[in-house]
């Protein structure tokens, strides 16, 4: 009987792991790759490319639909309270502002980090690719 209590420390902590998400070892929980076509003011679109480094850098394309315009962006991003932050490197430092919903989309916020609202503000987000 002695060794089976021996033993009940071990087996909860084995049934806990396997309770716990299946994320690799070291895995930034938001790091990855997001896309979509955001609004153009004057166009039918942007095609957003975000990629967000494990090690905290980023890196961005920006492609304006039907013209020949890509933009590229680059620097060091942060989240906090569910707000990623993207400081750039090529505007010294200006800062834009994003916010990661329940379900996956990391939408975009004013410089004053509000939400976008209005008939467009679903088109002001970015898709997680799996």
């Amino acid at each position: 009987m002695k060794k089976y209590l021996l033993l009940a420390p071990f087996v909860f902590a084995l049934a806990a792991c396997q309770q716990m998400p299946s994320r690799p070892m070291g895995a930034v929980p938001h790091a990855g790759t997001y896309e979509g076509v955001l609004p153009a003011a004057d166009g039918p679109g942007i095609q957003t490319t975000l990629f967000l480094k494990a090690q905290g850098d980023y890196s961005k394309t920006r492609s304006y639909v039907e013209r020949n315009a890509t933009f590229e962006d680059a620097g060091s991003w942060k989240v906090e309270n569910g707000v990623l932050t993207l400081e750039s490197v090529r505007t010294k430092g200006e800062k834009r502002y994003w916010k990661f919903r329940d379900d996956g989309k990391l939408c975009k916020l004013t410089l004053d980090q509000k939400r976008i609202e209005g008939s467009l503000a679903e088109h002001y987000c970015l898709k997680p690719l799996q």
